[in-house]
């Protein structure tokens, strides 16, 4: 299984179930993990893309997730993928 590691704009690693904070709107979101590839041996973190509303009405469908690889815009100094507009909440 590859399983890809990510890292705050701070340095911290994100992990399954951290809560993370936008540093431009303060928004927080919760990080899930997911295959954006469909590949289960290729797993990777990201955010809820899914509206909320639409998902407590209809619990059958599935939560949609942004990938990180979306959002990275730089490697730390250990040349992981960075989310620099993104903290974690600790």
């Amino acid at each position: 299984m590859s399983k890809q590691r990510w890292f705050d704009r701070n340095g911290y690693e994100l992990h399954e179930g951290d809560t993370i904070r936008n540093i431009y709107n303060g928004k927080e979101e919760l990080v899930y993990a997911c295959h954006p590839d469909g590949n289960p041996d290729n797993e990777t973190l990201g955010i809820n893309a899914s509206n909320e509303a639409f998902l407590k009405l209809h619990p059958e469908w599935p939560r949609e997730i942004y990938p990180f690889t979306n959002f990275a815009s730089k490697l730390n100094k250990n040349c992981q993928p960075e989310l620099s507009f993104y903290e974690k909440v600790v």
